[in-house]
Formats: C-alpha cells, sequence, structure tokens
C-alpha cells in the first residue's frame, strides 16, 4: 500500500526521452508552485530510451528560450517499476499508454497527443514547447 502522505510521482513518457518527455518535466519542475512542489515529484522516461543519452540540443535551445535549463537531463529507459511506481503518466502518445500499461501501471494515465520534433528544425521543437505548456495548463498541474 503506498503512503498517503508520501510525494505523488508525475511521471512523462514519450520514445526515447530525448525531446517531449525531458520537456514535460523540465517544465512541469520549473512551473509548479512552490507547495505543488512540496506534493510532487516529476520524472521523465522514454519507451525506447537509451540510458545516460543527454536530452536533444534543440530541446535545451527552445527550453533556454523560456529560461529553463534542461542541459543536465539524462536519458532514462522506462521500466516496469516507474511505471507502477507512478501516480499520474503523462503520455505523449497512445503507443506510450500501452507501453505503460503493458509494464503494469496501475495508475490514471493521460495522452497528451503531441507529435514527436525529433530531428527536425528548432522551429518544431518551439511548436512542441508551446503546445505542451498548452495542455499542462488544461491539466491544472501548473
Amino acid at each position: 500500500m503506498k503512503n498517503p502522505f508520501a510525494r505523488k510521482r508525475i511521471l512523462a513518457v514519450c520514445t526515447g526521452n530525448t525531446c517531449r518527455s525531458p520537456m514535460v518535466e523540465a517544465i512541469l519542475r520549473n512551473e509548479m508552485s512552490f507547495f505543488k512542489r512540496l506534493r510532487y515529484t516529476v520524472e521523465s522516461a522514454g519507451v525506447n530510451g537509451f540510458a545516460g543519452d543527454s536530452i536533444s540540443e534543440n530541446s535545451v535551445d527552445a527550453l533556454a528560450e523560456i529560461g529553463i535549463d534542461a542541459s543536465n537531463h539524462v536519458v532514462r529507459k522506462l521500466t516496469p517499476s516507474m511505471a507502477k511506481e507512478a501516480d499520474l503518466i503523462l503520455c505523449l502518445s497512445n503507443s506510450h499508454r500501452h507501453a505503460c500499461e503493458d509494464m503494469g501501471a496501475n495508475c490514471m494515465i493521460t495522452v497528451m497527443g503531441i507529435s514527436d520534433p525529433y530531428c527536425k528544425p528548432i522551429e518544431s521543437y518551439r511548436d512542441t514547447m508551446c503546445e505542451i505548456m498548452f495542455k499542462l495548463e488544461g491539466l491544472s498541474l501548473i
């Protein structure tokens, strides 16, 4: 049984944990109020991530434009324990939702439906970042 007083875990999941899910993590950490940061931990992972890789340069650059430093992000591969321990999973597409369910996730899963900017120009990353911010506001997480 989970400790009802423990901080709630929010997990953002995308394909490689190099573009979208680290953006979600960085934006949430930056934009959450002080009190929400006391109640939640925010993490991200990729279904096919190569643990130890770096965030994409365009993701770092797009986030830096709004004052967020994500340059130290290290890629994490989604594991069954991550999926099972999360209290809320923010999936960037339906395929990520299915991967989380297959790993035994037993929590609320929200599909954000944000396309992958991987290997596209910086403008695509900016658009993705803006879409993420808009959708996070709709979820009342920031």
